[in-house]
């Protein structure tokens, strides 16, 4: 079962693809919906979506990454997992910049997080829940060289913020609530 896996790399003229998996699974890798994993099995995932500003930049972003947080009904639950991306995120090329890199979490009863290794097995007692991030894609080509208005798209999808925006790419942009989207300032 997979409740969150990472996106692809951008290259030259394409943004990464955020459901890209990995090329060795031929697309049989199938991320259900949240009701139909519910429906199957006895957890509750409290929130699975894309986490902004986690791609690489670049001329062509990578693909955001992914942040989850799920937990057994009522009884103890054994995962075993694998976070690539975890000791080495994913790098750049041509000047495009790395993606944030993957990690994973236990949050206890009390609401600490535990920080988990990349590759292991962890059980997961009633209260507490599995808290992960499965990381994106790197960028490709300097992010200077990025169309101002594939930015304004990229926050319009939510996975960049306003101020990333003009941190990394120096794009102004202002919420239009005339058409409940940003647009560039000017």
């Amino acid at each position: 079962m997979f409740i969150a896996y990472a996106g692809g790399a951008a290259l030259d003229g394409h943004d990464g693809w955020l459901t890209y998996c990995g090329p060795a699974n031929g697309g049989l890798i199938n991320l259900d919906s949240i009701e139909v994993d519910e429906s199957m099995y006895p957890i509750i995932i409290e929130s699975r979506g894309v986490r902004p500003d986690t791609q690489g930049f670049g001329k062509f972003e990578g693909a955001p990454g992914v942040e989850c947080v799920f937990y057994p009904v009522d009884h103890a639950m054994t995962v075993i997992y694998a976070a690539d991306g975890t000791s080495f995120p994913p790098k750049g090329v041509n000047g495009g910049l790395p993606a944030a890199a993957s990690w994973t979490r236990k949050q206890s009863a009390d609401g600490q997080l535990v920080d988990l290794p990349a590759f292991h097995q962890e059980v997961c007692k009633p209260g507490e829940k599995m808290v992960c991030f499965a990381c994106g894609g790197g960028g490709y080509g300097a992010p200077a060289e990025r169309d101002p208005r594939r930015v304004v798209a990229a926050v319009n999808r939510g996975a960049l913020t306003p101020d990333k925006a003009q941190e990394i790419y120096g794009v102004s942009i202002r919420y239009d609530e005339s058409i409940a989207e940003y647009r560039l300032v000017g």
